[in-house]
């Protein structure tokens, strides 16, 4: 008898219901690393408002304001959401409804362009770089989103004091960098078009003499430092706080906390910020996912 042989044709279905099957499996099995990357995205992020929002002092969200869409923004869309430091618009920074982190962002496009906050550093910041023996106890966060559209070699400003002294984070070319009174230094090259969280933590911790600043970008300690304290009442900020001086781009959530945040506070802070770009459909399932992934979640 003669053994039957498989035609061509046959193999083939063969070969591509094995791919429908295949195909089937690696979907199913991506969502659920997808569901529980978001579900444990949610959790971590889940405690944000006592964890991090008993410490917020100032903030600008820019979303409860009376300014007109793509127009320039005006003084109630700079109001501080959280304390009493409002904003002053120099230039013509334009209000933004799409692609922002929640309902509102600002999008910088001349050197002109900034938003001040005045006298912001003196009722605030007091105590945080400005030492002498009877003041030197204030600890201090400060963050930000941003979404570059130009980076070269001139510092663009995030925030930080007018005359980039203290306070600061700024895009290069080839590397994000922070201030305070000492410069911490992330060699990159920033993506365009892509939202980046930013924050700065300063602590002085009085036992051991000593100054501990870091700088965080997406969740991650990439640059610090540790200084002597010195008791020189000449330290500190001589500008304004000021947000997107020389920035090209959008800029959303600035906020102010009167602690020096932990490294998973920072990051808890962060996947908040990811899930609402996901909600609002500002960020693809995709990207979601490998930031969430590049994270230590615990």
């Amino acid at each position: 008898m003669k053994s039957k042989s498989f035609t061509l044709i046959e193999l083939l279905v063969v070969i591509v219901i094995i791919g429908i099957l295949a195909g089937l499996i690696i979907v199913s099995t991506v969502s659920s690393l997808e569901a529980a990357n978001f579900a444990k995205a949610q959790a971590f992020s889940g405690t944000i408002k006592n964890s991090l929002m008993t410490h917020a002092i100032s903030g600008w969200n820019f979303d409860e304001g009376t300014g007109t869409i793509d127009a320039t923004i005006t003084t109630s869309d700079v109001e501080d959401g959280w304390g009493n430091s409002d904003g002053a618009v120099e230039g013509t920074p334009i209000l933004k409804d799409a692609d922002c982190m929640s309902k509102k962002c600002v999008f910088f496009d001349d050197d002109t362009d900034c938003i001040r906050i005045n006298p912001f550093y003196g009722t605030i910041l007091t105590g945080s770089t400005n030492v002498n023996s009877t003041n030197f106890d204030r600890n201090i966060t400060i963050s930000a989103w941003a979404k570059p559209s130009l980076v070269d070699t001139t510092g663009r400003l995030v925030f930080g004091d007018y005359n980039y002294n203290e306070g600061t984070v700024l895009f290069y070319n080839t590397n994000i960098n922070a201030n305070f009174g000492q410069t911490a230094t992330y060699s990159t090259t920033p993506n365009l078009q892509k939202w980046y969280h930013v924050a700065i933590t300063h602590e002085i911790n009085t036992t051991d003499n000593n100054y501990y600043f870091h700088l965080y970008i997406n969740g991650k300690d990439v640059a610090n430092y540790t200084r002597t304290i010195s008791y020189v009442s000449t330290y500190g900020p001589d500008g304004a706080f000021t947000i997107g001086k020389y920035w090209r781009g959008l800029i959303d959530e600035v906020m102010v906390f009167n602690e020096s945040l932990t490294a998973t506070q920072i990051k808890e802070q962060y996947v908040a910020g990811l899930n609402s770009l996901l909600a609002n459909d500002n960020i693809s399932k995709k990207e979601y996912n490998e930031r969430i992934n590049n994270l230590s979640l615990k």
